[in-house]
């Protein structure tokens, strides 16, 4: 129908054009079908533990370590439910990125004929026009995904320049063939880091350093993890269900009564208190981020 609509218009578009807009339309569907395998395995953990909690009211023997993984697992899997699984619930209903919703917008401000030289489009068609554009800047609102999509290059050029600083540049200066030309090159890049920068000193770093031979130690990679944002959280997770489970082991050898029995009778109690420990400890590791933060002259 779109395309019926842009010949009866004798549309401004071209052939590259005409040929994106097909190639988004088309991608819908196959987009849908990833987004919902993602939201399967986004709920699953959750639906688990759910079934983990209530089997004991139909099952007279069920286990009781999987009672209590169960309990103290539904913390992490509502939070991998809610925030991954709702973002792919809404992915399903609306499947194209902000800058594709963008580029339709201003597709169909195109399939207007362009006036003749020297006159302007008519008041109906300037209106028209004037709204598809408004809709493709409330897009850019979104400035997270449009940033992730628009600076692609960017994040692929940082992605080659972390890996050329650690499989090259560092096995350079442990061996001593590092010049300081290059640390001069590589602090330039990062006060004021620039595409052009970044993808003239990925190209001398490789062609003046071969790669380390050696695969990465897994202790650094580990270390690595859990100095970023996704390591925080399980930090912070694993933290607060541990002090769950001891403060708990504690209270029933205080009490000379059974920690499956103590965790059943107080399990809200528990649940809310390894939440508090979640949010405290993610606070902690915040402002210990920010102290060792260089201060703004």
């Amino acid at each position: 129908m779109e395309k019926e609509a842009r010949k009866g218009l004798d549309t401004t578009t071209d052939t590259e054009l005409d040929t994106m807009a097909d190639d988004i339309e088309a991608g819908k569907r196959s987009k849908r079908r990833h987004y919902a395998k993602r939201l399967g395995i986004c709920v699953i953990p959750f639906v688990i533990t759910i079934l983990g909690i209530y089997a004991p009211t139909y099952i007279k023997d069920f286990p009781g370590f999987l009672f209590a993984a169960s309990a103290f697992g539904i913390i992490p899997a509502l939070l991998v439910a809610l925030f991954f699984g709702g973002r792919n619930l809404g992915r399903i209903f609306f499947p194209l990125n902000p800058v594709e919703k963008a580029f339709q917008s201003l597709y169909k401000a195109l399939r207007w004929k362009d006036p003749p030289e020297g006159e302007k489009y008519t008041s109906a068609v300037q209106e028209d026009i004037r709204k598809n554009l408004l809709d493709a800047s409330y897009q850019f609102n979104q400035w997270g995904e449009v940033a992730e999509v628009m600076l692609d290059e960017a994040g692929g050029l940082l992605d080659d320049l972390i890996l050329n600083i650690r499989n090259r540049v560092v096995p350079a200066a442990k061996d001593g063939s590092l010049e300081p030309e290059t640390m001069r090159q590589l602090a330039k890049v990062l006060a004021k880091p620039t595409i052009d920068k970044m993808r003239a000193t990925n190209t001398e770093i490789e062609s003046d350093y071969d790669p380390e031979p050696e695969g990465e130690p897994f202790k650094a990679r580990f270390r690595e993890f859990f100095q970023s944002q996704p390591g925080h959280l399980i930090q912070a997770i694993v933290f607060g269900i541990g002090s769950g489970i001891f403060a708990t082991f504690v209270f029933s050898v205080i009490a000379q009564q059974s920690f499956l029995n103590v965790l059943v009778q107080n399990i809200g109690a528990i649940i809310g208190g390894s939440l508090a420990v979640i949010g405290g400890f993610l606070g902690y590791l915040a402002l210990q981020q920010k102290r060792s933060s260089p201060s703004e002259s």
